[in-house]
């Protein structure tokens, strides 16, 4: 158009005289006259009825008189509720460019009367904040900044270098858990000298995820603020647009540029393993790192507070690379520096450093922390029985006992992590019950329980057993659901009781006929034998019920008598070395008679054997042997069993003259006692079965 067009400016101003309404008016400068426009209040014009069909605004005489010389400016039309478009034309006539603007339904006023009434003021929109996008298949919300992937802890992989002289070397790194579970593959190779190497291999399926996982969230990330900009700027009114996005152009400008450049140096507030690198470049961080591991020095506090210390040097502490910044640098995310002003950013990752293993082990072992000989075990609060015999609570003890291994382990990460400081009380082996535990209070009450079985007595042949409160505590454990009598250590009793009272297959001391005292080899079936089942049953039972009191011991062989090692004063006795026999009733001698015994060859179904032995059954009119088995029959009138097969019987075969004490040498019998008549028919008549037959 041949004119310069701006859009109109309407104001109103006051109607002549007092109290008159606000009269609207078109008032445009012309163009030579354009410094002489004065500052009026904007309000937006609303049309008359009748001037709506037209499609522009009618003005009037005294308006175009007042205006006369001043610019012509755009009207701005509204859309009729229909939403249809309407023309736009200059005060002049001159028609404009057709837009699309929405018209509001002016209110209904009469003709010719174009005041605008004070409350109707334009609408104002209300700002809709736009809800959170659904969490993405990864978890993080759309639009937002990713949240970090690890927790900052590192974690140590060793690798094995050589020294220059030969001496063992570590070489290890250290990476951020997120990182750490990522790497599950290792090559192996070998060094130049033969030394086992490991290194890594391309990043693995888990870093590529997480990096493309990043790079998915910051393009969402900006899609969504590219959203947003979108609708702010459709809100903008037109006029102002052109100003606004000058200004967001230039933000965004110097963000992209701002992007670059934190590519290249670390972001501010970024500290690299404890070092604070902010706005640093790669060589920059590289010259400040490197020399501090050269003052690095490892404290070991023990447990008693006092401190040791390893100084790197001595274990020969240094970096092998510094790539590991550069690495570092890599990872950061460049896009989200302006938060960085914010909030500390710190960066764990693998330092390529080495040092001396077999030195800094050497070291490790000489201090007094790390000594396992003078270390305390610890000890769970328990109860026990005091020196008074009363049960109580004793307290825990918490020993000197660390975890070596793993502080050892501990050890090399701090070479590793630049970690100054290792607290051996993080490592110290406590107790795991302490004295102030309901459940020992509980336990004390289930003790005393038990101990009011005290004074159970068990009676054997010899001596009485009591089960004092020393003897019950042996007996008693502790499971997850309280106390209770333990099996195992009952029969335990068992064993010993039965060592001590059984005198079943033991020796024993025996005065002979003569008044000696000869000892009784351990053989035979008599004597007292312990039913530890039994006993040990009748045990658990009557400490289960906390009984007391007084019961006597069951046996699986019992002899006749209790005095004497059971013997009593009824007995036969018979000495192979005298070839003679003697039998006592009730302590009065009843027969004292000569005896023919085995003969003593390597045959032992020829001899007579020594011990103790209980009379198994007897019978009269027994035939003895026979010709298939035994190669002999005999037939005699009384027969008194003991030891299974052998016995004490009469033998008629026998003159009364072979009835001497060199006969068994050379004539003996095939391991029975062979008795004169007369002498057996009385000890037939007088002996009790399981008496004592004793053999020496």
């Amino acid at each position: 158009m041949a004119d310069d067009v701006k859009k109109s400016e309407v104001i109103t101003e006051p109607a002549e005289g007092a109290g008159g309404e606000p009269r609207v008016t078109d008032d445009m400068p012309d163009r030579a006259d354009s410094g002489a426009v004065q500052k009026k209040k904007k309000v937006r014009k609303r049309p008359a009825k009748g001037e709506q069909e037209a499609g522009r605004t009618k003005a009037e005489p005294q308006a175009e008189s007042e205006n006369k010389g001043k610019k012509t400016r755009k009207v701005r039309k509204k859309r009729s509720e229909s939403g249809e478009i309407t023309d736009v034309l200059a005060e002049d006539g001159t028609e404009l460019k057709k837009k699309k603007v929405h018209i509001k339904k002016a209110a209904s006023v009469p003709d010719g009367d174009e005041s605008v009434s004070a409350e109707e003021k334009p609408e104002t929109k209300k700002r809709i904040k736009r809800k959170a996008r659904p969490a993405s298949d990864d978890g993080a919300e759309a639009g937002k900044k990713p949240k970090p992937a690890s927790d900052g802890s590192a974690e140590v992989r060793r690798k094995a270098r050589p020294n220059p002289d030969g001496s063992a070397k570590t070489r290890k790194k250290t990476k951020p858990a997120s990182t750490e579970s990522a790497e599950g593959r290792k090559k192996t190779g070998s060094a130049a000298d033969g030394s086992a190497e490991t290194e890594n291999t391309a990043p693995s399926a888990a870093e590529n995820k997480e990096k493309f996982d990043i790079k998915a969230k910051a393009a969402a990330a900006f899609a969504a603020f590219g959203t947003f900009i979108k609708a702010l700027i459709a809100k903008i009114p037109e006029r102002n647009k052109k100003k606004i996005l000058g200004t967001l152009g230039a933000i965004l400008g110097v963000y992209l540029v701002l992007a670059f450049v934190f590519s290249f140096i670390f972001m501010p507030r970024t500290y690299l393993n404890g070092i604070k690198v902010g706005f640093k470049s790669y060589a920059s961080a590289s010259k400040l790192i490197k020399p501090t591991i050269n003052d690095y020095v490892l404290t070991v506090r023990n447990l008693d507070g006092s401190q040791e210390h390893v100084e790197g040097s001595a274990v020969n502490l240094k970096y092998e690379s510094m790539k590991w910044i550069k690495e570092a640098l890599k990872e950061q995310n460049q896009f989200a520096w302006p938060i960085s002003f914010f909030r500390k950013n710190e960066i764990v990752i693998e330092e390529d450093v080495s040092y001396d293993e077999t030195a800094f082990a050497d070291i490790l072992k000489k201090m007094s922390g790390f000594k396992t000989t003078t270390m305390i075990e610890p000890q769970d609060a328990h109860v026990a029985m005091d020196e008074t015999g009363n049960y109580v609570v004793f307290p825990e003890v918490m020993g000197t006992t660390i975890d070596v291994d793993a502080a050892k382990a501990e050890a090399c990460e701090c070479l590793l992590t630049g970690n100054k400081l290792l607290d051996l009380e993080e490592y110290h082996i406590l107790p795991k019950v302490y004295s102030s535990d309901e459940k020992l209070r509980e336990r004390l009450h289930e003790w005393n329980e038990y101990m009011k079985s005290a004074g159970l007595t068990y009676i054997f042949w010899d001596t009485p057993e009591v089960l004092t409160r020393e003897i019950i505590n042996s007996l008693i454990s502790e499971g997850k659901d309280g106390l209770y009598v333990d099996e195992g250590k009952v029969m335990n009793l068992m064993s010993e009781w039965r060592e001590k009272h059984d005198s079943l297959g033991k020796s024993f001391k025996f005065t002979t006929y003569d008044g000696i005292e000869v000892d009784i080899t351990p053989g035979g079936d008599y004597g007292y034998e312990l039913n530890e089942e039994a006993v040990g049953a009748d045990i658990i039972e009557k400490l289960s019920a906390h009984d007391t009191g007084s019961y006597e011991v069951s046996y699986w062989r019992k002899p006749l008598y209790t005095t004497n090692n059971g013997l009593g004063d009824t007995y036969i006795e018979i000495s192979i070395t005298d070839q003679h026999l003697w039998m006592y009733k009730d302590g009065e001698l009843l027969i004292d008679t000569n005896v023919v015994t085995g003969m003593p060859t390597d045959d032992e179904e020829r001899i007579t054997h020594k011990g103790c032995f209980s009379v198994d059954w007897h019978e009269e009119h027994v035939l003895l042997g026979t010709m298939e088995t035994r190669g002999y029959e005999q037939l005699v009138d009384y027969w008194i069993a003991f030891n299974q097969s052998e016995g004490i019987h009469d033998a008629q075969w026998r003159e009364d003259s072979e009835y001497i004490r060199e006969m068994y040498l050379y004539d003996g019998s095939h391991g029975c006692v062979n008795t004169p008549l007369a002498a057996m028919k009385i000890i037939f008549e007088n002996v009790i079965d399981g008496e004592a037959v004793v053999i020496y």
